[in-house]
């Protein structure tokens, strides 16, 4: 008996836990910092972003870093991809470990020029 209650604890975790990060890894672009108010996006979008507000640009790179971030199982690679406006070391490293093919990653690529540094 207590090892069944035990089970059905472990089991509520580990349901929370999921729940958890997914909040923490969904993007929108007025809630980049946890931010749920009616915050302009222009005030969301990354500073060293220097080229065009693109926030479709922003938001494709970024669900291709969270997925990369979902593969490796390493928190610091969502900030680790995001840096230097996605021009990290980083990102490339993404880009090849999600065997995309080259037409998708030419797509990543072009959205990070647009973004601009």
């Amino acid at each position: 008996m207590i090892a069944f209650r035990m089970m059905i604890l472990a089991t509520v975790v580990a349901l929370l836990m999921t729940q958890a990060h997914a909040r923490r890894s969904s993007f929108a672009p007025n809630s980049v910092f946890g931010r749920q108010d009616s915050l302009d996006e222009r005030e969301a979008y990354p500073a060293e972003c220097q080229g065009s507000f693109n926030v479709a640009a922003l938001t494709a790179v970024n669900d291709m870093c969270v997925q990369c971030e979902n593969v490796t199982r390493d928190h610091s690679t969502l900030a680790n991809c995001r840096s230097n406006c996605f021009t990290s070391a980083t990102f490339a490293n993404c880009l090849e470990l999600l065997h995309l093919p080259e037409s998708e990653k030419e797509t990543y690529q072009g959205h990070v020029r647009l973004l601009g540094k």
